[in-house]
């Protein structure tokens, strides 16, 4: 994942910042997992890291009907 955003390039890095901004400026209610990793890390990293994918295969869901409440307790470790 480091050496993939390394090798990304300018341009790529500017429209990941600029996803984390867009989540933090224009905030949404905290009602699923989507939208608690797109407000920490932004909907375009959320994307290109897999993330979602992993909450699709490993959860069986997608990360819109993932409650809010348990992606919290997830991520608690890492805050």
């Amino acid at each position: 994942m480091k050496d993939d955003l390394l090798a990304a390039g300018p341009v790529e890095w500017f429209l990941i910042l600029s996803s984390v901004l867009f989540a933090r400026i224009v905030p949404r209610k905290m009602v699923n997992a989507n939208v608690f990793a797109a407000f920490w890390i932004g909907d375009r990293l959320f994307n290109r890291s897999g993330l979602r994918h992993y909450m699709d295969r490993f959860y069986s869901l997608p990360a819109e009907e993932i409650d809010v409440k348990f992606a919290e307790k997830r991520m608690e470790r890492f805050a």
